[in-house]
């Protein structure tokens, strides 16, 4: 006795076996693009303050100030950022400069406070870091007209000192490099408004 065996599975015709395989290749592009592609971290900056534990070199609050001349001053403070990965792979920074500037000092074309890190550091994927960074405030009497900045920061400590919360409005700008994977280095820029206290 004899019979016709029958696949139990048919094979799919070529048509078929075309479109699946487009399929699963649309699909992994479309995976890959989605977790590659470069996204921008977040900076947040969380504070400012001044430098009175000495973090930033020096001895505590007696070594926060320096005169330099006798229009010219330096202070030192501290700034507090968070930085978020977006990204689905780590990213290393290389570099972070900061600035702040104020309308009063110079019209707020000249930074009275600048900052940079000294060393690289690494954010993992999709996780935030917390960073304090010490920078210096330099204070030039020919950059303030009519000593207008000097006074709101003074009197802003004057208040702190009576008691009350004494602040300062001022415009921050942090410039980030950063690179990942190997296969891209890039700029990004953020400019906050901010509020320190004195």
């Amino acid at each position: 006795m004899s019979y016709n065996k029958q696949p139990f599975f048919k094979k799919p015709a070529p048509f078929i076996r075309c479109l699946v395989i487009t399929a699963i290749l649309i699909i992994a592009t479309a995976l890959s693009l989605f977790f590659l592609i470069p996204r921008q971290p977040t900076i947040t900056v969380t504070g400012l303050s001044v430098d009175t534990d000495g973090s930033g070199g020096g001895g505590g609050a007696v070594g926060m100030l320096q005169l330099n001349s006798l229009t010219s001053v330096t202070a030192r403070l501290k700034m507090g950022i968070v930085i978020t990965n977006n990204c689905w792979y780590d990213l290393t920074f290389q570099t972070l400069n900061f600035k702040a500037t104020h309308e009063e000092y110079d019209h707020g074309n000249t930074p009275f406070a600048n900052g940079s890190n000294s060393t690289d550091f690494t954010v993992p994927s999709r996780q935030s870091v917390n960073i304090t960074y010490p920078f210096s405030v330099t204070y030039d009497a020919s950059k303030d007209d009519g000593f207008q900045f000097v006074k709101h920061v003074g009197l802003a400590c004057v208040t702190s000192l009576l008691g009350q919360k004494g602040k300062v409005d001022v415009r921050v700008a942090v410039d980030a490099q950063f690179g990942a994977l190997g296969i891209y280095n890039q700029w990004q820029h953020t400019n906050v408004g901010q509020t320190v206290s004195c």
